[in-house]
C-alpha cells in the first residue's frame, strides 16, 4: 500500500492512465471486503469505458464503486460530521435545492408590502405578477435562488461565512444586502437534529476538512480513492480530496494535453511560444493548475504518466505521421512545429465539412462513416463517436438519416445518449404540458398535441390512425383556443365561446345528433363531419377532453401539500396509461416527485397550483435517467457526456457560432459578479470538450458545420473553437495543405458533383440521391412519367363506369391531379398545423368563403343580421366590429350576382342521370334548375375557366338526360361577367360526355399537357372558326375505345407551333405570382424538370383545343 497523499498523474490520452490504474490495482490489491472507489464526474460514458477497460486489463471489474466526487464528500460528511445531516425522518436536506426552494418560497410570500431590504426582490415579483398568473414568478424566483445558494455552498464558502458573521464581501454590489439577509434567515430557520441546528453544506464541508486533519476514522470505509479522467471538479472537492489523502491513497488520473501555466503566467514570452490551440482552448486546464497550486502549494507540479513523445503512427516504422497524429503530437509537445509538416497524399485523418443545413451535415457524416468502414477494415460501430452540442435540433435528424433507410445495403447501428425526445422524456414533458394547459390558452394544437404521446393516447382510448380525422374535425369546427367563454374572459376579451373547445365540441355533437342541417340549432351551427361512422370516436374524444378540463379545473384550487399529493397521484393515474418499460420508469419517477411534496414543507402548508406546477417542472427536469452510453453502436452524445472517451473515428457536428455555449447568469448571481478559477463556466467547458475531442480521436477526426444558409446561400459564422483549430492546422501543415482538409458541399445530396467525381473529395453512398445521367439529346432532368408510344392503348373497364359531372370537370381541369390521385399520391399540401389564433384579418381565400356563404344566404332570403350571426357562429369571422365590416364588404361584392340569379325566378334542385345505351358508362349530376332559364351556377368572384368547365359538364348532363322536360340551357354568373350554353341534341351531348369520360380514364395512365389556367387562356386568345371543327372531330370518333395518348403527349420541337403569348406563359409559371398552374403540387410533380410549353407546344395546343373547342362552340350571349 503506497503512502497516503494526493498524487496527480497526467497524460494526453486515457489509455496510459488506465494502464497505471490497472497496474496499481493488480500490484496492490485491497483486502477481500474492501472496495475500490473510482470517481468520475458528470460523464456516464467515461464510467462505462473505465469499467470495460478494467475488465479487459484485469479479467474482471468486481468490487468497484463508480461514484461522483460529490457523492463521496456527502458520505464522508454523513460519517464524520453528523450535525450536517437533516433530522431523522426527513427525506431531504434543508440546504439542498429542493429544501431551499420551499424555504425561500415562504420568505418571498411573506415579504412586507413596502420598505426594507427586499425592495429589489419585491419589484421583480411585481413585474412577474403583471406578466403571468398568481404565484408563478414567486416560485420561479425561489427555484432560481435555491440554485444560486447551492452554487455558493460549493464555490463561495468564504462569502457565505462572511454573510453569516454580518460582514460583506462584494462592495458596491446592489444585490448583496438582501442575499446576505436571506442567507442568515435560512441559517437561523434551519431544523435541528440530535447534534443541534443542521449545518449548511458549505460549513459542513469546511468542518469535514478540519475533521479529516485530525481523525483516522475514514480508513475504515475508504481504502483507496482514484479520480479518473476529468480535472473539472469544484475547488472545494479538491481540498476535500487533498485532506482525505492524509489518511488513504488518493490519486487523480487527469487527461491533460500538457500542463499549462495559470492565467497570471499566460502572457509571459515563454507562454506565448506555446501551442496556439492550447492557448485559445485550454482555459479550464489553466484554472485547474491555479486551483491545485492553491490547494497543494505554489510549487505543486503534476507527475507525467508518459513521455511527451508524439503518438506513434499505426503504419510501419519510418512512414510519416498522418495529419491527425502530427497535430496531436504538436499539442502534446505544447509547441507548434518549426516547419510545416508533410503528410501522406491520401491522408484522410482530418476532415472539415461545410454544409447548408444540419440535415446535410448528418448525411455527409453518414457517408464518412461508411467510408471509414470501407477503408479501416476492422472498424466496429462501437469505435465511432459523434459529439452533438445541440441535441434538441439534431436528435430527430439523426433518426431520419440513420434510422429510416439502408444506404449501400447497410443500416448503420447507432445509439443516441440521453436523447431529448426519448420515451421517458416525452412522458415527463407531456405531464408538464398537461398542467400548463390550465394556465395557458388551451390552444387547438396544445390539446391535440397531447394525443401524439402514446401514454396519453391510450388513456383517451384513441388510436393513432384516428388523429388525422380529429385534426379535420377540429379545423372544420374552427376551434382555435380557450376552454370556454369564461376562460376567454380571463384574458380581457368579450365573454363568448366562439373558437373555444366548448364551441367546437358542441358544434360537432349537434351535427352528429341532427345530421347536416343549415339552420342554427340550440345556438350552434352544426358541423356534421363525424356522421354515424365517427360517432364512437367523437364520443371518446369529447369525453376525454371534457374530463381533462374538469380535472384541471379541480386542481386550480389552493390546498395543503398533503392534499396536493393525493389529488395529483389520482390525476396521473387518470391521464396516463403506461405500457412500455420506459413509460413505466417515467411514471415511477413522476410519482416519486409527487410523493416527495409532503417532505418539502409542513403537510398543512397551503400552496397554489402554479407553485406546485413550478416545483414539479423543476424537479422533473433534473431527473437523471442513467441510461447506457457505450452500447457497441455508433454513439451520438453531448460533448460533456463523451468527453475524453477515445474513439477510432470521432466526429463533432454543429460547429457553428452557437458553440461554445454561453452561461447567461442573472445580474443577482454572485458567481457572475466576480469570477474565480474553478467556477462553473459552460463556455470554457465546451472549449475543453472540443480540445479533448481533438486528442480523443485515434485515426480520424471529422468536423462539420452549417457554413451557408439553405435559403439564400449566405455565409454563416463558424465556431471560435473551429476557427482556432483551423489556425492551428495552418501553422502545423501550411495554408495550402490545411485548406485541403476543408470540403464545401453542395446544397442537395443529389448534386451531380457526387457522381462526376470532378472533385474527388465529394462522394456519396446514398444511391437513391444519384440521378441517372440523361441520354444524349434527351431533355435534362428525371421525368415523373415517360412519353408513351403513339399507339399506346389501355384496357377500358368491362363493368359499367360510374362517375359524376363534377368528377369529370375536376379531371379535365387538372389531369395531373387526376393522375396522382389514381396513383394514390396525396399531394394536397394544406398546412397540417392547427390555427391557434382566431381570425383577425381575412386573407383572400377566407374572404372568398365568407362571400360564398353571404351569397348563398342572400339567395335563401336571409337578411343581413341573420347572415352575420350565422357567419359568427360558424367561426369564419374575426371578433368584434370587424365582423360587421367584412359582412358589409361581402354583401356589396356579391349583390349583383344575387340579383342576376334571382332574375331567373325560383330554383329547385334537380338530379340528372345519363346512361350509355350499351351500358358502358353512367353519369350523375345535380343542378339548380330554374324552369324559365335552365340550369344555374354562380360564383362570388370573377369567372374562371374552371367555372365554365363545371358548368359545361352540368350542361352536357342536362342535355343528355332524356327525362328533362323543359329548357336545356345552362347559365353561370360571376361578379365580372356571365356565360351561357345553348341547347344540344341528346346524342351529341351523350357523345361529348363520353369523350370526357374516355379522357378522365386516360388521365389515370398518362397526364397530357393540359392545364387549368394556361390552356384556358391559350384557347380563349385564339378563338375563331376552329372550335366547331374540333367539336366535329370529337363527334366523329368511335363510340367507346381508349384514347391514343401517345400521339398527343409525345415530345414536340418548338418549331412545330408558333411561340405562345406571354400571358399564357404567365398563367403557367406565374412569373413571381402566387396563383399559377405550376404551383399546383401535382403539376409540379408530373412536369418537374421539363418545360411543357416549350418542349410540348403542339401537344399543349391540341389538348387545349380538344377541351375548349366544344365549350366555346356551345356558348351563347347572356
Amino acid at each position: 500500500m503506497p503512502n497516503p497523499g494526493l498524487h496527480v498523474l497526467t497524460a494526453p490520452r486515457l489509455e496510459p492512465l488506465l494502464t497505471r490504474l490497472a497496474e496499481t490495482m493488480r500490484q496492490r490489491p485491497l483486502a477481500p471486503f474492501q472496495r475500490e472507489t473510482i470517481l468520475v464526474a458528470q460523464n456516464q460514458a467515461l464510467r462505462t469505458w473505465v469499467e470495460n477497460e478494467l475488465a479487459r486489463e484485469l479479467g474482471c471489474a468486481a468490487s468497484i464503486e463508480m461514484r461522483s466526487p460529490r457523492e463521496v464528500v456527502t458520505s464522508l460528511m454523513r460519517q464524520l460530521v453528523p450535525e450536517s445531516m437533516p433530522p431523522e425522518g426527513e427525506r431531504g436536506h434543508p440546504f439542498e435545492v429542493d429544501g431551499l426552494t420551499w424555504r425561500i418560497l415562504g420568505v418571498l410570500e411573506d415579504l412586507p408590502a413596502s420598505g426594507g431590504t427586499y425592495d429589489r426582490v419585491r419589484a421583480y415579483l411585481e413585474r412577474a405578477a403583471d406578466e403571468g398568473e398568481e404565484g408563478s414568478g414567486t416560485m420561479a424566483l425561489a427555484s432560481r435562488l435555491a440554485q444560486l445558494y447551492d452554487d455558493y455552498q460549493l464555490y463561495r464558502t468564504d462569502c457565505l461565512a462572511a454573510w453569516a458573521s454580518g460582514a460583506t464581501v462584494a462592495h458596491g454590489w446592489e444585490d448583496e444586502p438582501w442575499q446576505a439577509h436571506l442567507w442568515c434567515h435560512l441559517l437561523q430557520s434551519a431544523p435541528s437534529n440530535r447534534e443541534g441546528r443542521v449545518m449548511d453544506r458549505a460549513t459542513s464541508t469546511l468542518r469535514l476538512l478540519d475533521v479529516l486533519g485530525q481523525s483516522d476514522e475514514v480508513r475504515e470505509t475508504l481504502a483507496r480513492v482514484s479520480l479518473f479522467g476529468t480535472t473539472v471538479v469544484p475547488p472545494l472537492f479538491w481540498r476535500a480530496l487533498h485532506a482525505l489523502g492524509r489518511h488513504v491513497p488518493v490519486t487523480a488520473y487527469a487527461a491533460v494535453a500538457a500542463p499549462l501555466a495559470p492565467e497570471a503566467e499566460r502572457r509571459t514570452p515563454e507562454a506565448m511560444q506555446r501551442h496556439p490551440l492550447l492557448r485559445d482552448l485550454g482555459g479550464r486546464t489553466r484554472d485547474w493548475v491555479a486551483v491545485m497550486r492553491d490547494v497543494a502549494g505554489h510549487k505543486w507540479e503534476p507527475e507525467p504518466c508518459e513521455s511527451d513523445a508524439p503518438p506513434s503512427a499505426p503504419e510501419a516504422s519510418g512512414d510519416p505521421l498522418c495529419a491527425l497524429h502530427a497535430l496531436q503530437a504538436a499539442l502534446v509537445a505544447d509547441t507548434p512545429p518549426a516547419a510545416p509538416v508533410t503528410c501522406p497524399e491520401d491522408d484522410r485523418s482530418i476532415r472539415i465539412h461545410e454544409c447548408h443545413s444540419p440535415l446535410r451535415e448528418l448525411e455527409v457524416l453518414r457517408d464518412e462513416i461508411l467510408d471509414a468502414f470501407d477503408t479501416l477494415g476492422d472498424l466496429r460501430p462501437g469505435e465511432i463517436g459523434v459529439l452533438v452540442p445541440d441535441m434538441t435540433t439534431y436528435a430527430p435528424l439523426i433518426d431520419a438519416v440513420f434510422g429510416s433507410e439502408k444506404v449501400a445495403g447497410v443500416r448503420v447501428p447507432y445509439h443516441i445518449a440521453d436523447p431529448p425526445f426519448s420515451p421517458e422524456a416525452r412522458v415527463l414533458d407531456a405531464f408538464a404540458r398537461v398542467l400548463a394547459l390550465d394556465s395557458g390558452r388551451a390552444t387547438a394544437s396544445d390539446l391535440i398535441g397531447l394525443l401524439d404521446v402514446p401514454v396519453i393516447r391510450r388513456a383517451a382510448r384513441i388510436h393513432e390512425s384516428e388523429l388525422g380525422t380529429l385534426l379535420d374535425w377540429v379545423r372544420e369546427a374552427r376551434v382555435h383556443w380557450g376552454r370556454d367563454a369564461a376562460h376567454k374572459a380571463g384574458y380581457g376579451l368579450p365573454e363568448d365561446d366562439v373558437h373555444t373547445w366548448r364551441f367546437g365540441l358542441d358544434r360537432l355533437l349537434v351535427g352528429y345528433a341532427i345530421g347536416r342541417e343549415d339552420e342554427v340549432v340550440m345556438g350552434r351551427l352544426p358541423v356534421a363531419e363525424a356522421g354515424l361512422d365517427g360517432a364512437d370516436l367523437l364520443g371518446r374524444f369529447a369525453e376525454w377532453a371534457t374530463a381533462l378540463f374538469d380535472a384541471l379545473a379541480h386542481l386550480r384550487q389552493r390546498r395543503p401539500l398533503a392534499s396536493w399529493r393525493e389529488d395529483l397521484l389520482l390525476f396521473v393515474d387518470g391521464v396516463f396509461m403506461p405500457r412500455e418499460e420506459a413509460e413505466l420508469g417515467a411514471l415511477v419517477a413522476l410519482r416519486t416527485a409527487i410523493d416527495r411534496l409532503v417532505a418539502l414543507d409542513e403537510p398543512e402548508t397551503v400552496v397554489t397550483a402554479s407553485t406546485v406546477r413550478g416545483h414539479l417542472q423543476s424537479a422533473l427536469s433534473g431527473i437523471d435517467r442513467r441510461e447506457p452510453h457505450l452500447t457497441g453502436k455508433v454513439t451520438f452524445g453531448s460533448p460533456l457526456a463523451l468527453r475524453h472517451v477515445p474513439f477510432r473515428v470521432l466526429a463533432v457536428v454543429g460547429l457553428g457560432d452557437g458553440f461554445p455555449g454561453t452561461d447567461a447568469r442573472p445580474a443577482f448571481d454572485l458567481l457572475g459578479h466576480e469570477r474565480r478559477a474553478g467556477d462553473p463556466d459552460l463556455h470554457a467547458d465546451d472549449r475543453l470538450s472540443f480540445l479533448a475531442a481533438v486528442l480523443a480521436a485515434r485515426q480520424r477526426l471529422v468536423l462539420s458545420r452549417v457554413a451557408r444558409s439553405h435559403m439564400d446561400n449566405a455565409e454563416r459564422a463558424a465556431s471560435v473553437a473551429l476557427d482556432a483549430f483551423r489556425d492551428a492546422c495552418r501553422k502545423t501543415f501550411g495554408a495550402e495543405a490545411s485548406g485541403a482538409f476543408v470540403i464545401a458541399h453542395p446544397l442537395q445530396p443529389s448534386s451531380p458533383g457526387y457522381v462526376s467525381r470532378q472533385r474527388p473529395e465529394l462522394f456519396t453512398f446514398a444511391e437513391q440521391h444519384v440521378l441517372p445521367q440523361p441520354e444524349p439529346g434527351a431533355p435534362e432532368g428525371l421525368r415523373f412519367f415517360e412519353a408513351p408510344a403513339p399507339d399506346l392503348e389501355f384496357v377500358l373497364p368491362e363493368e359499367t363506369h360510374e362517375t359524376t359531372a363534377a368528377a369529370l370537370a375536376r379531371a379535365w381541369s387538372n389531369p395531373c391531379r387526376a393522375h396522382t390521385d389514381a396513383l394514390g399520391l396525396d399531394l394536397r399540401l394544406e398546412d397540417a398545423a392547427l390555427a391557434d389564433d382566431e381570425p383577425v384579418e381575412l386573407d383572400g381565400l377566407a374572404f372568398h368563403g365568407v362571400k360564398r356563404d353571404v351569397l348563398d344566404g342572400d339567395l335563401l332570403g336571409r337578411d343581413a343580421p341573420t347572415i352575420a350571426d350565422r357567419l359568427q357562429r360558424s367561426g369564419q369571422l374575426p371578433p368584434g366590429d370587424l365582423a360587421d365590416v367584412y359582412v358589409g364588404r361581402a354583401m356589396r361584392a356579391v349583390g349583383d350576382v344575387a340579383d342576376h340569379v334571382r332574375s331567373h325566378g325560383e330554383t329547385e334542385k334537380r338530379a340528372l342521370h345519363v346512361a350509355c345505351p350499351e351500358g358502358r358508362w353512367r353519369v350523375d349530376a345535380s343542378v339548380d334548375y330554374a324552369p324559365e332559364a335552365g340550369a344555374l351556377r354562380w360564383r362570388p368572384g370573377k369567372l374562371r375557366g374552371t367555372d365554365l368547365l363545371f358548368a359545361w359538364a352540368d350542361h352536357l348532363a342536362l342535355c343528355a338526360d332524356e327525362t328533362v322536360d323543359g329548357v336545356r340551357r345552362t347559365v353561370v354568373h360571376g361578379t365580372d361577367a356571365s356565360a351561357a350554353f345553348g341547347p344540344l341534341a341528346e346524342d351529341e351531348a351523350r357523345a361529348l360526355l363520353q369523350f370526357l369520360i374516355r379522357g378522365a380514364i386516360a388521365f389515370q395512365h398518362v397526364p397530357p399537357p393540359l392545364f387549368a389556367r394556361a390552356s384556358y387562356d391559350h384557347a380563349r386568345q385564339r378563338r375563331g372558326s376552329w372550335e366547331h371543327d374540333f367539336r366535329r372531330k370529337i363527334l366523329a370518333q368511335e363510340a367507346w375505345k381508349p384514347m391514343r395518348m401517345g400521339r398527343s403527349v409525345a415530345l414536340d420541337t418548338p418549331e412545330q407551333f408558333a411561340v405562345l403569348k406571354p400571358d399564357v406563359r404567365k398563367a403557367f409559371d406565374g412569373q413571381y405570382e402566387t396563383f399559377c398552374d405550376i404551383t399546383d403540387p401535382a403539376v409540379a410533380l408530373c412536369y418537374r424538370r421539363r418545360a411543357p410549353l416549350d418542349t410540348m407546344t403542339a401537344s399543349f395546343d391540341r389538348w387545349s383545343r380538344l377541351l375548349w373547342g366544344p365549350v366555346f362552340s356551345a356558348m351563347e350571349d347572356e
